[in-house]
């Protein structure tokens, strides 16, 4: 009967043999692709030495294997590493967006400094439910929610890859996030801030720039990003029907600053939108002096940070000061035309993430009045005696009288 073969990233006897004053140390090893391979290392100084710097070196081998494969002792660290080259740096990179690869990578970091030395075999369910919860309270729910999903990501590809038997983050516990009510601006509240932005430009002399974005926002119901990456050359105004293609974002990039994505947040993003008059005017009346519609004093890119810098200083001690902000304006599109036009108009994947992140709380009830009413009548509405019963008391009364 055939010996069996070893455990793959196990190793047999070590033996040490002495040639010429140096020990060499020798053993069988089954590597992680399967095969068996003889591994030696050489010490001059004794037998014990040479087979424990073997020992070692297959230690490291077992923890280490090579790129393309993982097992049950490979670090958390070395498979987070992994799943971000392969799955966002590597041949997927093109299906996330920047920003997506920014956020992805924190939460590496986080997993790394939380999780890192664990072994893969360690990491069970109630570990990692501990882990996420504590996140959840020193960083907040949405950060939790998202580290979750990219750990659950690393563990899939584990699993995948035979070093777990399941993805045991698969079982951790819901992350709650509260979704805030969405509030949107009313035409009485949109005139007030048009007159606040009006006094804010005069009161510092000088064009701040904040009425034709806030315009174009109100008209496409555009992210901020996205209307300060319109070119000149995404608009076609001369036609019968003006329009502007949303084809690209701002963002910023490490040690490259702020940069044009060649797309929008989304696949579902990239589109074209007609444009009502009162944008096309506006945009008529615009100098043509940078390649951006929207460009920054030096006619470059503009920072949507320093526009809501400007923003708040210009609502700042009013009643819409804690609630207003450049993505009100998108909110409030989605309010005005409705859950099935503001789909299509926000770029959003399906009517869902409209309905839950843009539009008010305004549900009405089923017209049930007569239902309700029939319920309440009979039980609180006092009944006519029967005919009988008010000729007995008529005859009761009479003989009284």
């Amino acid at each position: 009967m055939a010996r069996p073969p070893l455990p793959i990233g196990s190793w047999g006897n070590i033996s040490a043999t002495k040639a010429g004053g140096v020990w060499r140390a020798r053993t069988r090893f089954r590597d992680f692709d399967g095969t068996t391979r003889t591994v030696e290392r050489s010490s001059s100084k004794s037998e014990g030495a040479a087979k424990n710097a073997l020992r070692d070196y297959l230690t490291k081998r077992i923890h280490t294997p090579d790129a393309d494969t993982i097992g049950p002792e490979t670090t958390v660290q070395a498979a987070a590493e992994k799943w971000y080259l392969d799955e966002i740096e590597g041949q997927q990179q093109r299906a996330y967006a920047h920003n997506t690869q920014t956020r992805y990578a924190i939460c590496i970091d986080a997993i790394i400094r939380g999780l890192g030395q664990m072994r893969l075999r360690e990491l069970t369910t109630a570990r990692a439910d501990v882990f996420i919860r504590a996140l959840a309270g020193n960083s907040g729910p949405s950060a939790a929610k998202t580290t979750k999903t990219v750990l659950s990501g690393v563990l899939g590809m584990a699993a995948r890859l035979g070093a777990i038997p399941t993805n045991p983050v698969r079982d951790v516990g819901r992350v709650r996030v509260a979704t805030p009510i969405v509030r949107t601006l009313s035409f009485e509240q949109l005139v007030d801030i048009r007159a606040l932005l009006v006094a804010e430009t005069e009161r510092r002399q000088r064009d701040s720039d904040l009425l034709d974005p806030v315009e174009m926002f109100v008209a496409t119901g555009a992210r901020i990003g996205e209307v300060f990456a319109i070119r000149w050359e995404d608009l076609s105004l001369d036609d019968d029907i003006s329009t502007v293609t949303i084809s690209g974002t701002v963002i910023r990039v490490t040690r490259e600053g702020l940069v044009r994505q060649g797309h929008p947040k989304t696949g579902k993003s990239f589109r074209t939108l007609l444009l009502p008059a009162h944008a096309v005017e506006m945009l008529g009346r615009r100098e043509r002096t940078s390649e951006f519609v929207f460009a920054s004093a030096r006619g470059g890119l503009r920072d949507p940070n320093n526009f809501r810098t400007q923003w708040r200083h210009a609502i700042a001690e009013t009643e819409y000061a804690d609630w207003v902000t450049p993505h009100t304006f998108r909110k409030t599109v989605a309010d005005v035309l409705g859950e099935g036009k503001a789909t299509e108009q926000l770029g959003h994947a399906d009517k869902a993430t409209t309905r839950r992140h843009y539009l008010p709380i305004a549900h009405v009830g089923p017209d049930a009045r007569d239902e309700l009413e029939a319920f309440w009548r009979p039980a609180f509405t006092p009944r006519k005696p029967p005919e009988s019963d008010r000729t007995r008391g008529n005859q009761m009364e009479a003989r009284r009288l």
